[in-house]
């Protein structure tokens, strides 16, 4: 009865250990972690705080964040770069900019949240709005392909900081 006890008393400890440490949602099979604390940083220095992604469809080696401006309006970017040269840049505009919808597929993300797919010769893109927000991923590659998917998957994983 006693070894019951210590078993039931070790597990449950372990099970807070384990959600006490956890770093957030798992990353799934196929996607990487990124310098998130690095982005972090560079973030807090913005006027408005966008979401992060939680994870990535590429292996970045180079990572590089970038605050700039496009008129008035205050822009972030975090660009990777793998090994190949694939370049995928996750663009953070603090404002609601216009997407051209005739070049663009209309697609369905969490919280009925829509975005818009382009799917051009050299670059993929996937732009969508959130709380005044205008996010967009683009991809350029030279090794690794994505589709659709991988775009929506990163979109969906976004989260405050």
């Amino acid at each position: 009865m006693i070894w019951i006890r210590k078993l039931v008393t070790y597990s449950i400890i372990l099970c807070l250990i384990s959600a006490c440490t956890g770093q957030g949602e798992a990353i799934p099979e196929g996607y990487y972690p990124y310098e998130k604390d690095e982005v972090k940083q560079a973030v807090e220095s913005l006027s408005f705080q966008p979401e992060l992604p939680s994870y990535v469809p590429i292996l970045a080696e180079v990572l590089v964040t970038d605050q700039f401006y496009i008129g008035e309006t205050e822009a972030f970017d975090i660009s990777l770069f793998t090994v190949e040269n694939d370049i995928l840049t996750i663009q953070m505009i603090n404002d609601e900019m216009a997407v051209n919808e005739d070049k663009a597929n209309k697609v369905e993300m969490n919280g009925n949240i829509p975005g818009y797919y382009v799917n051009e010769k050299y670059s993929k893109k996937l732009t969508w709005e959130k709380a005044g927000i205008t996010y967009e991923i683009t991809y350029r590659a030279s090794e690794k392909e994505l589709d659709k998917r991988d775009f929506i998957q990163v979109a969906n994983s976004f989260r405050p900081h």
